[in-house]
């Protein structure tokens, strides 16, 4: 409260003789002092909001009184605040306060007032009631993986596609998906606004037979509305009744036979996650002789870890990349990183498109350079393996460097040097095989040795069958 003081001056007479100013009157002066409070105000200008479960509240000073520090009531009972309880204090100098913990879906209610430096209580100012309210969800669920189809018999065509709930990015469970998003197209990239909307993990569809090709996209679309659009499609030819799990990443994609894609999924595995093959394309590692280079990768699970090295693509797999190219240079040619160092592939070529049938994920790189005429064993994967029927890590494939397309085949020896038998064909041209069987029957554990052959030219090494 402040205090102010005026001055009056006045006379005080005193008689001191017959003068004219009243015989003998002497003139005094004196000062009289009254004090004048002012009144403390109402805080003005009272604004209020939430941010999620915290409350911040602004005002601007009282127009009059000395103010020593403010009090903040809080009520949740409807607004009759009652008596002083649930008081809060701010600071003289702050015009604001901030308090958190306040419950998502409850009103809150706060009033404010000045206490002056004498103590003396200002009016209540009133903030607006305010519900706090959960911040808008903008985090989509990660789209679905596992996903396969199977071909159903009559007429007219339809297939089932399968897919395994959808996950956080941390491949956790996605607890608020409200349904999955099928949308069908008979062009590449090109879907329709009005999918086939479930809420189950699967949907059968009938395919129109004059369209050659059918494409479907699954994608998940949580209790805010948000979606991604799914990198994985399936791709359906008409002409050859089978469905192709497509992986796709700028200019490239990965085609997998969409049933023999059901042996990723966790129901097969018996793992607690899907096998995810996810694409990628590295653009700042491109330039010069490099045209394109793209990765296709094993993970366990979304997100999970690379693992190429234990598992191969079913058979009749096939890696396809785009790009453009001079006219008057030959095709390039399609490298795979083995680990160490990048060597070539048997790979169809053409100036605009590579093709690549065979099992292997992992880095690849398109380069214009060629990698000579000699021949090559390229890769034995996996050498150490597991011939169990688990669909992982059940064979050893060995691919070689054929550019002559000179005879190939293979022979394995017992560790005493004894010749077991000969090597099969692989799932892709110059490839060979061993699926830990010998005459029929399933060879013990051990380590083996093999002899691969290419026209006059032989490589040995070393496998382990682990049982």
């Amino acid at each position: 409260m402040k205090k102010r003081t005026f001055f009056f001056w006045g006379l005080a007479l005193l008689t001191l003789g017959t003068g004219p100013l009243g015989r003998g009157e002497e003139t005094k002066f004196v000062s009289l002092d009254f004090s004048v409070q002012d009144t403390v105000t109402a805080p003005r200008d009272l604004t209020i909001e939430s941010v999620g479960q915290t409350v911040l509240m602004r005002w601007s000073s009282p127009l009059s009184g000395v103010i020593s520090y403010y009090q903040i009531q809080l009520d949740a009972n409807g607004n009759d605040f009652g008596n002083d309880a649930n008081l809060n204090y701010a600071r003289p100098l702050n015009t604001f306060y901030t308090d958190t913990g306040f419950r998502y879906g409850v009103t809150y209610y706060f009033r404010l007032r000045a206490v002056a430096t004498d103590g003396t209580l200002g009016p209540f100012a009133y903030f607006d009631p305010i519900t706090p309210t959960p911040e808008p969800d903008t985090t989509a669920p990660e789209p679905p993986v596992g996903l396969w189809t199977e071909t159903l018999a009559g007429v007219p065509r339809r297939i089932t596609v399968h897919w395994s709930p959808a996950t956080n990015a941390d491949g956790t469970l996605a607890s608020d998906v409200d349904h999955y998003a099928v949308f069908h197209s008979t062009q590449t990239g090109v879907f329709s606004d009005t999918p086939i909307t479930t809420t189950s993990t699967s949907a059968t569809l009938t395919l129109d037979e004059n369209f050659s090709i059918h494409y479907i996209r699954v994608n998940a679309v949580d209790t805010s509305d948000n979606s991604l659009n799914n990198p994985q499609v399936i791709e359906h030819q008409t002409s050859l009744t089978e469905s192709f799990l497509v992986v796709q990443t700028t200019d490239a994609y990965l085609m997998v036979p969409a049933d023999e894609a059901r042996s990723f999924t966790k129901t097969a595995t018996g793992l607690p996650y899907d096998i995810v093959l996810e694409g990628t394309r590295e653009t700042s590692l491109e330039g010069g002789t490099v045209v394109r280079r793209v990765s296709f990768n094993f993970r366990n699970g979304p997100g999970g870890p690379v693992d190429n090295v234990n598992r191969l693509l079913p058979e009749r797999s096939q890696i396809v990349i785009n790009y453009s190219d001079d006219p008057q240079t030959r095709p390039p040619t399609l490298y795979w990183f083995n680990g160490s160092r990048f060597i070539p592939t048997q790979a169809q070529r053409t100036l605009t498109q590579t093709i690549y049938t065979g099992p292997r994920a992992g880095l690849y790189e398109v380069r214009t350079t060629s990698y000579g005429t000699q021949p090559g064993l390229v890769s034995v994967r996996p050498r150490v393996f597991t011939p169990n029927g688990d669909n992982a890590n059940d064979a050893v494939v060995f691919e070689t460097y054929n550019p002559q397309e000179k005879p190939v085949s293979g022979k394995l020896f017992n560790s005493r040097g004894d010749e077991l038998g000969a090597l099969s064909l692989g799932p892709s041209p110059n490839t060979l095989i061993w699926d830990g069987r010998l005459s029929g029957e399933a060879a013990p554990g051990g380590v083996y040795a093999y002899e691969v052959t290419v026209g006059d030219q032989s490589w040995t090494g070393t496998v382990v069958v682990m049982r």
